[in-house]
């Protein structure tokens, strides 16, 4: 146990490490290179991870946030190739629909432990060192029976596939800024709260819960008024 911690903590510090000495280098080499960056990772220090689960079994279409493992006791963790995470970006007021994805960052798990198989120095074209932008991570299931499911599109056109979002959150990117100031990548991790999947619910389950409400309104609107007999004369006192 030990020693996963100590070489989970390792690899941590070894990323930060590395995200460092490339904005380093660019500052020393090339004042130009100021295109913002970040460590796209979800993995946290000592052997831990933002939590990522899959759907609840008792209700599927449940969604749920939070860094609370409770949330997620009936959940498993994702893990593997059997699930694809994405980064989508938007300036810092974005809301949902602002956000777009960024190029090469749909990836798959890790097989050991629930966190994405990310890129140490992560690029966003587009913004510059010490811009604060709006980030938020999607996954979904990467097939729905037996379909290869590769785009956020394919999610959206299948109620069935598990999918989940993290909420929005905001990042300082790392690199040199336009007024030559220095900016250290951020872990992504820190910036993102846990999320467990969920699936749409079936339209017919919609249209069976409109029913039953258009079901109980007619009752009600038909229910004689109490104190009043359904001939329309007001009912003798007992």
């Amino acid at each position: 146990m030990v020693q996963f911690l100590t070489s989970s903590l390792g690899v941590v510090m070894k990323t930060l490490l590395i995200a460092c000495c490339v904005v380093g280098l660019e500052l020393l080499s090339n004042a130009q290179s100021t295109v913002g960056s970040l460590i796209y990772q979800t993995a946290r220090f000592a052997g831990k991870a933002v939590p990522i689960y899959g759907v609840d079994p008792t209700d599927p279409t449940y969604e749920v946030h939070g860094d609370n493992l409770a949330l997620y006791a009936r959940r498993q963790p994702v893990l593997g190739a059997d699930y694809w995470a994405e980064l989508w970006v938007g300036p810092e007021s974005a809301t949902q629909a602002g956000l777009s994805p960024v190029s090469g960052t749909r990836v798959h798990f890790r097989e050991d432990i629930s966190a994405i198989r990310g890129v140490d120095n992560l690029r966003i074209l587009g913004t510059l060192g010490g811009d604060i932008v709006t980030v938020q991570l999607r996954v979904w299931a990467a097939t729905s029976d037996g379909r290869p499911i590769s785009k956020w599109n394919d999610v959206l056109a299948d109620p069935s596939v598990p999918r989940g979002t993290s909420n929005l959150s905001r990042i300082v990117l790392g690199n040199v800024s336009a007024d030559g100031h220095l900016f250290i990548p951020q872990l992504l991790s820190y910036s993102l709260q846990g999320f467990g999947l969920y699936v749409v619910p079936e339209p017919t389950g919609y249209a069976a819960l409109g029913l039953g409400l258009a079901g109980l309104q007619l009752l009600h609107r038909h229910r004689p008024k109490r104190g009043v007999q359904s001939s329309g004369h007001p009912s003798s006192p007992l």
